[in-house]
Formats: structure tokens, sequence, C-alpha cells
């Protein structure tokens, strides 16, 4: 269980409106305090456990800015990346095609390779006749 300065501490930090050096000031103790709590695992999971919090807290609010922005952006651009956003956070990522390309780069280096080797075969029959 984290102590008051902690708690403290982890209520500024998620602020996001202050810096190490300021949090330390304005709880009374160092930065290397600080610095030493964030590398207690404790201290790391309440972190963790309340940005998320935090995150999802304002969760809604950015789907429907988001929303918004697709509905009435003047930019087209701006529509598409809003659609896209929305898209990948609802799990419609488009389709990793990286071993797609990596196996059409292997069949047409296969088929190179093959071809050179019976043009070579062709060129030595035609030479041994």
């Amino acid at each position: 269980m984290l102590r008051g300065k902690q708690k403290q501490c982890l209520e500024l930090m998620l602020s996001g409106e202050f810096t190490q050096k300021q949090i330390a000031e304005k709880i009374g103790v160092t930065e290397q305090t600080i610095t030493n709590w964030k590398k207690k695992e404790e201290f790391c999971k309440e972190y963790n456990s309340a940005l998320k919090r935090k995150i999802n807290l304002h969760a809604a609010a950015a789907f429907k800015a988001e929303a918004d922005l697709l509905k009435r952006a003047d930019s087209d651009a701006v529509k598409l990346n809003a659609a896209k956003d929305i898209l990948d956070r609802a799990g419609f990522k488009p389709r990793d095609e990286v071993s797609l390309i990596q196996s059409a780069d292997e069949s047409l280096k296969e088929m190179t390779e093959y071809l050179n080797g019976r043009i070579k075969n062709d060129n030595q029959t035609k030479t041994n006749t």
C-alpha cells in the first residue's frame, strides 16, 4: 500500500501538469526519492492502474470527438484519418500483407533462377550441337 506522499506524487504525475522537480517540491521530497519510488514494482502497478482508470474515464469523450470529426470535418483527409482510427480501435485493422509480399518475392526469385538455369541449359545444348 502506498503512503501519503507516494499517493500525492501519483496524483500530481497523473495530472500531467508538473515536472518531477515540481512534484518533489510540492510534496516535500527530493527528486531522487521520486526516482526511487518509480523503480518499485508496487508504485509502478499503482501508477499504471490509476492511469488506465483515467484513460477509461475519457475514452467515451475521445470516441465522441473522433466520431464528430468523421461527421463534421471539412477536410476529406481528416475524415479519412478519423474513420481509419475508429476502425483500427474497433479491431478492423488492415491485414498484414508482409508475408504475402515476401512469398511473392521468393516465388519470383525461384522462377528467375529456374528460367536462368533453363536458358543456360538451352545455350549449352545449342553449343554442343
